[in-house]
């Protein structure tokens, strides 16, 4: 949420045009808080590797905490990263169906074998943004990154010029 929060000062700007807001993994969270708190600035969502939310997140939790307490004592910044991740989950669902009743392109890339970044939570995205959003699934961990980048070729050159 703070990292959301911390757009605040360029997308309250009165002129400024809207953006693509995107991350990978907990930065796809990120962009998605954004999205939700300027929804009038977000001209659409690119979400690779989706993380665990709500309930698969909550399931995650003690296990990031356990391994952010034991990364204290040698690696405080990793185990900063680790309480991070188990406390952030995505918007409420409400949330989501707001945004999602913008219209708003979104393309969502994940791969089917990654229990970190389930395909469970690209879909259930998939299914709040309706037939605005690109929803890519049926990949492999290991072809993940090159189905992304060809994904987001196709996505972008589909957008509306004026979005593009």
């Amino acid at each position: 949420l703070q990292v959301a929060a911390a757009y605040r000062p360029c997308l309250s700007q009165p002129l400024e045009p809207n953006y693509i807001f995107g991350g990978c993994s907990m930065g796809a969270a990120a962009a998605v808080w954004a999205a939700v708190m300027y929804p009038r600035r977000v001209a659409g969502l690119v979400l690779f590797m989706v993380p665990t939310m709500w309930a698969t997140r909550q399931a995650r939790r003690g296990a990031l905490e356990a391994k952010a307490d034991a990364l204290r004592a040698s690696e405080p910044n990793r185990a900063e990263v680790m309480t991070g991740a188990a406390r952030a989950d995505f918007p409420p669902r409400e949330d989501l169906e707001r945004l999602a009743a913008t219209g708003i392109p979104v393309l969502i890339v994940t791969a089917r074998d990654d229990p970190i970044h389930p395909a469970s939570s690209a879909e259930a995205l998939g299914q709040i943004f309706g037939s605005s959003a690109r929803v890519v699934t049926d990949c492999k961990a290991s072809e993940v990154g090159a189905i992304f980048s060809t994904e987001l070729v196709s996505w972008l050159e589909q957008l509306p010029p004026a979005l593009a």
